[in-house]
Order: structure tokens, then C-alpha cells, then sequence
């Protein structure tokens, strides 16, 4: 749906601990309230049963927690004051997971 602040594959970089750090956001975009979200998008190659599907995300979840808390850290700084979330949206679940949040 159309939001304030909305990007789809925004592309960022940044320098952090020595290091540089590149990015591209699937979905970012503020809410009514004022926090900016950043949504990552996972799809499974293929269907699986729910028990699979219970594991896939687990470790997905494990797997890209520091990415997505990255892209928070980016969009922290180029968005200061503004408080932020990160999540992970398995669409093969339906499942919406926060990974990762900054305060403003």
C-alpha cells in the first residue's frame, strides 16, 4: 500500500567498524505513527511441509538477523530521531518477524 517515506530496492552504503557496508532494501516506509520500517523479503525455492517450513524460518531468522540489523544501523544514521524496525516477511508462511529495532 502507498506509504510516507516509501522505497522498494533502496540502495545504501556506509562506512562501520572499518568496513564498508552496502545494502538494498526490498520494501522500507513509514508508518501512521512515525517509525520507519524495513521489510526483507525471504521465499522459499520450494513448498515444504509446515514442520520444514517452522525450520526454514528458524534458521532464516538466525541466518539474516545481522543483515537486516545493518540496514537499521544505515538507515539510523542517514534518519536520526526517527525510531526504526527491521523485520523478515516469509511470504511462503505468511510470517512477519522484527529482527532488529533502533530507537529515535
Amino acid at each position: 500500500a502507498p506509504r510516507r517515506w516509501a522505497r522498494n530496492e533502496y540502495a545504501l552504503a556506509g562506512w562501520r567498524d572499518g568496513r564498508w557496508i552496502s545494502a538494498v532494501i526490498d520494501r522500507c516506509f513509514e508508518d501512521d505513527d512515525g517509525r520507519l520500517w524495513i521489510v526483507d523479503y525471504k521465499a522459499a525455492a520450494r513448498p515444504q511441509s509446515p514442520e520444514a517450513l517452522d525450520a526454514y524460518i528458524r534458521a532464516g531468522m538466525q541466518r539474516y538477523a545481522g543483515q537486516v540489523q545493518e540496514y537499521v544501523s544505515l538507515l539510523h544514521e542517514l534518519r536520526p530521531g526517527v525510531p526504526i524496525s527491521g523485520a523478515l516477511y516469509f511470504a511462503e508462511g505468511d510470517r512477519f518477524e522484527v529482527v532488529a529495532e533502533a530507537a529515535a
